[in-house]
């Protein structure tokens, strides 16, 4: 069996670790701007280009609940264009997802290192312009629910103790494919490189020491430190 057949079992078993914990973990929600490089190709016309385009995620996820794993799920689109000599074609995607991750840190310590593995519900819609040789134009809308496999690996810049930036790659498979109408449009896999901005809850403040001093002028007349006297 292949890694991305058992990555839905996988975040499964995840959420069931979990799950009697999720009260007191630390939690950090971002949003993240992707770009993303994906190849096009329709074996019937025996076309291919590349597709390139943008999207946008909102991301929750429960940290340092256990050590150096995280849990969490992500909702977002993704719009994608290119064109062949024939065909002009535009694919939009929206989707959410379960992530599973872990994250290390060495030195310095503001700087996390994260490895992520996903499993994605999509809806695409594809349009494509087909112009055959006779310059005959056909429309053609084609809708797919699928189910989408991915792996993340990436870096948080941590900015004090709650906010953050991260910079990742991803690489997702099984983006698209059905036959409609004499058509088959496949796209197999797809490159994104990710830019995120986050909040996270529950940090715990550090470096702040409280204590009872009171602030002003040294009272050097105290008896207590004259004579001892309140020990």
């Amino acid at each position: 069996m292949r890694w991305k057949d058992q990555v839905p079992f996988l975040l499964i078993i995840s959420v069931l670790i979990t799950g009697g914990s999720l009260a007191w973990a630390t939690s950090e929600i971002s949003i993240t701007s992707s770009q993303t490089t994906t190849t096009y190709s329709e074996a019937t016309d025996s076309q291919s280009t590349e597709l390139k385009g943008s999207g946008n995620t909102i991301n929750y996820r429960l940290v340092e609940n256990l050590p150096f794993f995280n849990l969490g799920v992500e909702w977002g689109n993704r719009t994608l264009k290119g064109n062949t000599d024939s065909h002009e074609v535009e694919m939009k995607t929206d989707f959410i997802g379960l992530v599973a991750g872990l994250n290390f840190r060495f030195s310095p310590t503001w700087l996390e290192y994260t490895l992520d593995l996903g499993y994605r519900l999509n809806r695409t819609n594809m349009g494509i312009r087909r112009t055959s040789s006779n310059n005959k134009i056909d429309n053609y809308e084609i809708g797919d629910l699928g189910q989408q496999s991915f792996s993340r690996l990436g870096i948080k810049i941590l900015l004090g103790s709650a906010v953050f930036i991260g910079f990742h790659q991803e690489q997702q498979s099984d983006l698209f494919k059905k036959t409609v109408e004499g058509l088959t449009p496949e796209v197999k896999s797809a490159n994104s490189t990710l830019l995120t901005l986050g909040y996270r809850f529950g940090v715990e403040d550090s470096g702040i020491i409280k204590s009872d001093t009171r602030s002003g002028p040294t009272n050097y007349n105290n008896p207590c430190r004259l004579f001892s006297a309140c020990e």
